[in-house]
């Protein structure tokens, strides 16, 4: 295979690391990822410094793209193993080489990691300073992470065991500037409220996926019901069902479920009285969300969580992607051409001797001409090979032996008479007996 004969090569280490993933073997395929990852890094420009956050990269080039998949690959294999922490500061990584962009929508993730992680003071003030230029609270991620960051934060839950005494001041001063306990619990009442409001879809699946059965009066509430999930877009849909099966764990720690019960009791009351951001949701939903991204794609396809992968549409679902490189964008950019294949010329010789010959010397070639000829002598002289004109005479002599001690030998042959009738034997036999 290419990968013994080229063991650095990316993006087979890329494809070959999925097909020991999908083989249920994830400590090769994440070694593979790491091993792809050293190479990446080895052949980076010395002036590449990741550590400055001013590194970028296009993922339109054909060449960066390996990086971003290994990545994101990597995120997934460290985030498995538990580090929840290394995943979110290589989300922080993969966030920062493409920033505009975000090529495979590594904000949908970025939350999680950061709950696990205990980050809830740096997810609340990433939360405020990108709200007001890329409105995260249009994502079920952020709308439903972040206030449940700031419930946290309100009951002082206790970090100190994962945390250095720098990253506990840091803590500490971010935590002064979002306010008392008491005011960060009024605002993450207020978020999860405007989040129920937004995106009703979400509740009932999460609730189904914590195994908890849900109140019956929200069960039969007509704006939590099964509408809320047949009214929403697909876009909609496909990242609520992503949200719901990767951050479902984190909704289960003790306390939260009371805390968003009480919330939704109030919600359901708000929309009883006609509460007029009721209708404003309804709105946002039916003009946003129409499309998906190909980056959400993307993102969908190398997570492989179920839910989010059944809400994929059939022409996508049914078509081959490359692991090395899953949906590469229409304005591909490609430093390099593919050079052109050296296909051999077939041998229209029906001969079994050329045959016979041609499998024991692949290079032999009973059309070539003749090296004791002028003409053939002219054409190898023409093609600058005079070493391979008596090489080429040298097997050709060879050749010729062979062919002629094989037709002395196939002439010599004489096959045996065949054996008489056995019952004819019989009968001469008893005539001489008589």
């Amino acid at each position: 295979t290419l990968l013994n004969h080229e063991p650095f090569h990316v993006d087979t280490l890329l494809q070959v690391s999925e097909i020991f993933r999908l083989g249920d073997d994830s400590a090769m395929a994440a070694q593979l990822i790491e091993r792809a990852l050293y190479v990446l890094e080895s052949a980076s420009h010395p002036l590449f410094n990741i550590a400055t956050g001013v590194c970028r990269l296009q993922y339109r080039q054909q060449e960066n793209r390996s990086l971003f998949i290994a990545l994101f690959r990597h995120i997934l294999n460290v985030g498995q193993k538990g580090c929840y922490r290394t995943a979110l500061e290589l989300c922080k990584l993969l966030l920062n080489l493409s920033p505009d962009d975000d090529p495979l929508a590594v904000s949908l993730m970025i939350d999680f990691y950061a709950l696990r992680a205990q980050e809830y003071e740096w997810l609340v003030a990433l939360f405020d300073l990108y709200e007001p230029s890329k409105n995260l609270s249009m994502l079920p991620s952020f709308a439903f992470s972040v206030p449940l960051a700031l419930f946290h934060l309100s009951v002082g839950v206790d970090q100190s065991s994962a945390r250095d005494k720098r990253e506990l001041v840091k803590a500490a001063a971010l935590a002064e500037e979002l306010g008392t306990p008491e005011e960060m619990r009024k605002r993450a009442d207020t978020m999860i409220q405007k989040a129920l409001i937004m995106f009703p879809g979400v509740l009932v699946p999460l609730l189904d996926k914590c195994n908890i059965q849900p109140d019956p009066v929200v069960a039969s509430h007509a704006f939590f019901g099964p509408r809320a999930q047949i009214e929403q877009s697909k876009g909609l849909s496909q990242i609520v069902s992503l949200y719901v099966g990767r951050c479902f764990h984190v909704w289960k720690e003790a306390g939260v479920m009371t805390w968003l019960e009480e919330n939704v009791q109030i919600v359901l009351a708000r929309i009883d009285s006609g509460d007029p951001m009721v209708k404003e949701g309804e709105e946002i939903r039916k003009t946003r969300y129409q499309g998906t991204p190909m980056a959400i794609y993307r993102h969908i396809l190398m997570a492989e969580i179920k839910h989010a992968t059944a809400t994929l549409p059939a022409a996508l679902a049914n078509t081959p992607v490359m692991s090395y490189d899953p949906l590469p964008p229409p304005d591909s950019i490609c430093g390099y051409n593919r050079p052109p294949s050296s296909n051999q010329p077939v041998n229209n010789s029906s001969s079994i001797l050329a045959s016979f010959f041609r499998s024991l010397l692949p290079n032999y070639d009973p059309n070539a001409p003749e090296v004791g000829t002028e003409e053939g002598a002219a054409a190898l002289e023409e093609a600058g090979a005079e070493e391979e004109v008596r090489a080429v005479g040298d097997l050709r002599a060879s050749v010729n032996t062979l062919l002629d001690a094989m037709r002395d030998l196939l002439s010599n042959i004489h096959l045996p008479e065949p054996p008489g009738n056995e019952a004819d034997m019989s009968e001469e036999e008893n005539n001489e007996w008589d």
